[in-house]
Formats: structure tokens, C-alpha cells, sequence
């Protein structure tokens, strides 16, 4: 398990998981290895969507900006629950990979009942994606939280890092699965490949900072 830089792809930390361990739990031991998260924003899979990663993030001066899925029944239902008639919005269109993808964030303020640590805001994205060659339409919809208030994060800052954090996959897993094609290594430390080191995906990964920000810092676990 592995946390990157949005802006730069550069790995600032990161842990083997045990065989039969859940990520979750190596949420903190992997950000542990980030210095100082003041003023940055991490941004992560849902399966990290929980009250202990946010109290975290947050009791180390850092921001969270996490997506809800419906694994996540009660929190998923409550941000779904808001009048999106009112909220702040942001619109963007991609055309590219034979489809066009029109996508949609709404933003309100994070309703009282959510009781979701540091919960300022409440965000819902709506992706419709027409693919060029069979004429098939899709729409997808995700809800999620953050504690970054209006005067810190705007609807497209918040698009923004959500696309970012998809860096994750490009930059890293695709670099390691593709490039340096580690799960079928033969290098072996007991019965399993271990993970590549920082250096395999950038050079300069162990001695790395993140970028001064404008706003708050980005990184993906």
C-alpha cells in the first residue's frame, strides 16, 4: 500500500500489507511516513471512507476529501439525503478513448446529523458517459465528505482533487503492474513478490516534499 503526491506522482510512503490484513489498517502507518500533513489534503480509496482515518487526518493538521459508497450504508444514505436544489455546482466535458464524459459536482454544507469528524461539506458527483461507437449511455453517482469548508474548497477544487487522486492508478499501479511488471517478478522474500521500492517509480521518492501549495497540499494513499 502506497501514498503519492497528486501534482507529481512521487511516493511518500509506504507499507507491505500481510496476506490476510485489510488496508484499512495500514491507512496511518503509511501517512506516519509523511512528515508533516499540515494543510494537506488526502484524498483515498472508500474503503478508507471512516471516522478513525478522518479523526487522523485531521488531528495531524491535514484535510480529507473522501468518497461514501453504499458499503458505507448509514453515511451513504444520510449525504444522499440533502436538497441538492440549493448547492454549488461545477460542470465539466472530456471527450477522448472514443467517449465523451460529462461530469457534475454538487456542493452543500455538511448537514448536522452526519456527526462525520471535521464534516464541513457534502459533495455529489454525477458522471454521463456516451461511448462513440455503440451509442450506449451510462450514469453513475457518488456521494461524499470533506472537511474543507466553502472558503477553503470550491466545486471545481473539489472535481479536481477527485480527479487527481486517480493519479494513483497511472502513475504508480500502472508503473509497477506495466513497466517494471511486478506481480510476475520470481524476485522472492519468502513465499511472495515484494513490492517495488520508491526508487522503482521515481528516483528522487525517498527524499521527496511535497509541492508548496496556494491551497492545501494533495496526496493519495
Amino acid at each position: 500500500m502506497a501514498g503519492i503526491t497528486h501534482h507529481t506522482g512521487i511516493v511518500v510512503g509506504q507499507r507491505l500489507v500481510p496476506r490476510g490484513d485489510s488496508e484499512v489498517a495500514w491507512f496511518a502507518p503509511v501517512l506516519d511516513q509523511v512528515t508533516d500533513l499540515t494543510g494537506m489534503v488526502i484524498t483515498a480509496d472508500t474503503l478508507h471512507t471512516t471516522r478513525e482515518h478522518a479523526r487522523y487526518v485531521t488531528g495531524r493538521g491535514g484535510h480529507y476529501v473522501f468518497v461514501a459508497k453504499k458499503q458505507l450504508r448509514r453515511l451513504h444514505d444520510l449525504l444522499r439525503d440533502p436538497d441538492w436544489t440549493s448547492a454549488e455546482f461545477s460542470s465539466s466535458d472530456d471527450i477522448g478513448h472514443g467517449r465523451t464524459e460529462q461530469r457534475s459536482l454538487d456542493l452543500l454544507p455538511a448537514p448536522d446529523e452526519i456527526a462525520f469528524p471535521g464534516a464541513a461539506q457534502v459533495f455529489r458527483i454525477t458522471r454521463r458517459r456516451t461511448d462513440h461507437a455503440t451509442g450506449k449511455h451510462e450514469t453513475h453517482t457518488w456521494v461524499g465528505i470533506t472537511d474543507l469548508t466553502a472558503q477553503q474548497a470550491t466545486p471545481t477544487q473539489i472535481a479536481t482533487l477527485l480527479r487527481g487522486h486517480w493519479h494513483i492508478e497511472n502513475r504508480l499501479h500502472r508503473v509497477r503492474d506495466v513497466t517494471y511488471r511486478e506481480d510476475p517478478s520470481r524476485v522472492r522474500t519468502g513465499t511472495a513478490p515484494p513490492p517495488w521500492p520508491p526508487c522503482a517509480t521515481s528516483p528522487s521518492a525517498p527524499c521527496a516534499s511535497p509541492e508548496p501549495p496556494t491551497s492545501p497540499k494533495h496526496s493519495a494513499p
